[in-house]
């Protein structure tokens, strides 16, 4: 399991700001890849608000973009069962 990503929580965690993680897309490698954004403490109209515009605006990978590799859309990828690289 990788652990780059663990440094970044801990702090809002901590200081209760809203924080969500959005699709970014996939990885070279077919994985998908997120996008943490943070907001003021208290303001979570305002993330939620932020997410939705990023989600619309990229249109998110959904369900069938999900289920393909990066590329020419090679073998599907199964995100409901947990990889080695999930928690």
């Amino acid at each position: 399991m990788k652990h780059g990503y663990l440094p970044f929580t801990p702090p809002f965690n901590v200081t209760g700001h809203p924080a969500a993680s959005l699709p970014a897309g996939l990885a070279a490698d077919g994985l998908p890849v997120g996008l943490q954004v943070v907001a003021p403490r208290h303001a979570d109209a305002l993330l939620l608000a932020v997410s939705a515009a990023y989600e619309r605006r990229t249109r998110g990978p959904g369900p069938r973009r999900l289920g393909r590799r990066a590329g020419n859309g090679g073998p599907a990828l199964n995100h409901r069962s947990p990889g080695k690289n999930l928690l």
